[in-house]
């Protein structure tokens, strides 16, 4: 007997009026509160960023992208598998490159311009690597086009453009053989962990590891194949005890850093990771602290529910919905916030101001190009993980 016929049946997620693998209202909420704590962090200084989750745990929203893209994908790719159709999928593949692409390479180039024009007036930012191409712009213009160069905060969408075809083999090999996917997947986490393993399989150019991060898109596609099975798994008090301990360790352990920081007291805190220590390769710290984190949200969103009518609600729902244009127009704006910051030497006031413009501006373009204007539906224990 085969492995497939071993395995679990896998969850469909079906909804009336869009039948299989339906996206949910929780996965755009979740990405659009992602997206407004990107252009929160993404802006140095801002006092609002300390108000983000990077500040109280070692994941941040990047893990929350990738699970949430994995989680999402899959159901594309399943429905075009499920056509039977391979030029299909192959078509549906080249097409979700291209779009990154095009979209990596506009907010990339358009950002160089900004800080093209700033930097002749003498306005630069404090982020060597977002200048480096200047010393020779034609031959840095090629690299941007062959995926070559793309600074710290331009590295999520290189990341996808690399997955998107190993989250098309997850797919299939969630239907044929899951336990040798994730055996696989995880076995090559495993191996980005090992310093002179991670060397020979990362792209220099790329902040983000794909070898490492390769695991979180398949757990999420995971996730999304067996939601039916892992809901009760999920929900279990084994289960959301631990993970609500980890959470709970993580805040203090952040927390004592940062106090550490200030008042230097604390020598034995000096092993803490801080913010980007171990995001390349996907430390095992931050995997186990995001794993934890999905555990504990969904065991409160049961429980309690998410009221997306409100007008909160609709308007986060609203940047995850046009994600990827909303993501691309944060990274534009964070360089332009950043700018004004360096010019007018902004205090606590003006990083408040700019925060607050950018999340309307960023609300206002996610509602006209979605014509979000109907109300979302109360999210309950049975649609968080459909």
């Amino acid at each position: 007997m085969n492995e497939a016929a071993l395995s679990p049946a896998p969850a469909r997620i079906l909804e009336a009026q869009t039948g299989a693998w339906a996206r949910t209202a929780a996965v755009d909420f979740f990405r659009g509160l992602g997206l407004w704590a990107v252009y929160l962090d993404h802006m140095a200084p801002n006092v609002l960023s300390h108000l983000t989750l990077w500040r109280f745990g070692f994941s941040d929203f990047a893990e929350i992208f990738v699970y949430l893209s994995g989680f999402i994908g899959i159901g594309s790719y399943q429905r075009a598998l499920d056509t039977g159709d391979t030029i299909t999928v192959l078509k549906k593949l080249v097409r979700r490159v291209g779009r990154l692409y095009v979209a990596h390479v506009l907010s990339l180039g358009i950002s160089m311009l900004v800080l093209w024009e700033f930097a002749q007036h003498g306005i630069r930012m404090d982020d060597w690597g977002l200048y480096v191409w200047m010393q020779d712009p034609a031959r840095y213009a090629l690299r941007v086009l062959t995926l070559t160069y793309a600074p710290v905060v331009f590295s999520l969408l290189p990341l996808y453009m690399a997955m998107a075809p190993i989250l098309l083999l997850a797919a299939i090999g969630l239907r044929r053989a899951p336990q040798l996917t994730f055996s696989l997947s995880a076995a090559l986490w495993l191996a980005s962990q090992v310093p002179a393993i991670d060397s020979r399989l990362t792209i220099p150019a790329w902040f983000l590891h794909p070898a490492a991060w390769q695991f979180l898109f398949v757990l999420g596609a995971g996730t999304r194949f067996y939601s039916d099975r892992l809901r009760e798994f999920a929900l279990s008090r084994w289960v959301v005890a631990p993970a609500a301990a980890i959470v709970g360790v993580s805040v203090v352990l952040r927390c004592l850093s940062l106090v550490h920081r200030i008042v230097p007291m604390l020598p034995d805190l000096q092993g803490v990771p801080g913010t980007n220590v171990g995001k390349p390769q996907l430390a095992f710290y931050r995997l186990l602290h995001f794993l934890a984190l999905v555990v504990v949200v969904h065991a409160w969103t049961s429980k309690h529910g998410l009221r997306l009518q409100s007008w909160f609600g609709r308007l986060v729902t609203a940047c995850g919905v046009d994600s990827l244009f909303i993501y691309c127009s944060i990274l534009v704006l964070d360089i332009g916030a950043n700018l004004f910051l360096a010019v007018t030497h902004g205090g606590v006031l003006m990083q408040i101001q700019l925060s607050v413009f950018g999340l309307a501006l960023l609300c206002g373009m996610a509602w006209l190009r979605t014509g979000n204007t109907r109300p979302r539906p109360r999210l309950t224990r049975d649609t968080l993980l459909a």
